[in-house]
């Protein structure tokens, strides 16, 4: 009976240790974004998008991270994300006949995304990351190109106290090569430079 009853209570203690090192966040962040999409569809005719101006980010995160130590720490979370304000001017050739026109796009991405936090002696904590998702995009012709997605970045946050902290990063957002939308499957490929500046409230 006692050493069922130790064998209890050391399970209770490790349990307890690592909910203490594991904390749920919440997280937001807006920003300028710099994008690039070229498309090239059924009609065999070819155009890049040139964005006429930035546009603009703001995204939601909801996850957990885990401390290793005195060094580092691991985040995991879900992030919906969403571009809008992409205007371009796009120019190309079908049938002989060259022709233009102005485009109006919102992007909306929803990624899975992990982080390596590195701790230091400071307030600053210098972090990398990566995630996968899925990208759908609203069009002003009708057309809602969608397609799988990835993303790298990095950047340094600041803890403000315990439980808030800011944060200043940039990441790299891209779609596959190919998306499926209103008219078939296309060549329709979006990149994003993606400079943002975020909050995050660890519970």
């Amino acid at each position: 009976m006692k050493k069922i009853a130790l064998t209890s209570l050391l399970a209770v203690f490790a349990v307890s240790a690592a909910s203490a090192a594991t904390s749920p966040y919440v997280a937001a962040h807006v920003g300028y974004v710099a994008p690039t999409v070229t498309v090239y569809n059924n009609h065999a005719n070819y155009g890049t998008f040139l964005n006429d101006d930035f546009a603009y980010d703001f995204s939601f995160a909801a996850g957990v991270k885990h401390d290793l130590g005195s060094a580092f720490a691991l985040r995991g979370e879900v992030e919906y994300d969403l571009k809008t304000g992409l205007t371009y001017h796009i120019e190309g050739e079908e049938e002989g006949n060259h022709w233009a026109e102005d485009v109006w796009m919102r992007s909306h991405t929803l990624l899975f995304n992990g982080y390596i936090d590195m701790k230091t002696a400071s307030a600053l904590t210098p972090y990398v990351g990566a995630g996968l998702g899925y990208q759908w995009n609203h069009m002003n012709d009708g057309d809602k190109p969608h397609a799988f997605a990835w993303q790298v970045g990095a950047g340094v946050s600041y803890a403000l106290c315990d439980h808030l902290s800011l944060d200043l990063g940039y990441r790299y957002l891209s779609s596959a090569d190919k998306m499926s939308g209103e008219d078939g499957t296309k060549k329709f490929h979006t990149a994003y430079h993606q400079f943002r500046l975020g909050a995050a409230y660890a519970f």
